[in-house]
């Protein structure tokens, strides 16, 4: 038992390490966040590989108002403006292969992000 938990440890500390590093939004932003648990980002902040923009297609991430953000180990980490959303995590999850960590963004921030990265994506 010990020997499974052992294993995910290493890259678990690293998506803690890699959420807390992110810089987080205003308080007013924040109760949503609060509401379920899960940090919110402010997007714009950051730049996303190429890598992990792949491995959502832009018509899912426009569905269900998400992007990819980053990945850590069997994890990929994804902004969504409605962290409550559990249809949309198990999609992801189906469409990814991946486990899905949640953080929270603003919808305005999450089509900014889908605009600046699938641009040109699918026929665009």
């Amino acid at each position: 038992m010990g020997g499974n938990n052992d294993g995910k440890m290493p890259w678990m500390s690293r998506l803690r390490t890699w959420m807390s590093s992110l810089r987080y939004v205003p308080e007013s932003r924040r109760s949503l966040s609060a509401q379920y648990g899960v940090p919110e980002i402010n997007l714009g902040e950051f730049e996303i590989d190429d890598e992990v923009i792949a491995l959502i297609p832009k018509e899912v991430v426009e569905q269900h108002s998400c992007v990819p953000i980053n990945r850590a180990g069997a994890s990929l980490i994804v902004a969504m403006s409605d962290p409550s959303d559990l249809y949309a995590i198990d999609d992801l999850k189906f469409v990814t292969g991946c486990n899905i960590e949640v953080v929270s963004a603003s919808e305005e921030a999450i089509r900014e992000a889908i605009h600046r990265y699938y641009r040109g994506k699918d026929g665009e």
